[in-house]
């Protein structure tokens, strides 16, 4: 929940980075229908999720 989804993007990027690899975002998850997110309250917003392929050198 304290983590935004841009920075977990900016993880991500800064990972493969660190290892001389490119990262593809293959797709953003999050929490199920029946957790529903509040355009007001950021808080609800609590599970994200990246799948990325990391690719070879």
């Amino acid at each position: 929940m304290h983590l935004a989804r841009e920075e977990l993007v900016d993880v991500v990027r800064g990972a493969s980075r660190h290892i001389d690899r490119s990262a593809q975002i293959v797709h953003h998850g999050h929490q199920g229908g029946d957790h529903p997110i509040h355009p007001a309250i950021p808080e609800t917003e609590y599970l994200k999720s990246i799948f990325a392929r990391i690719l070879p050198a």
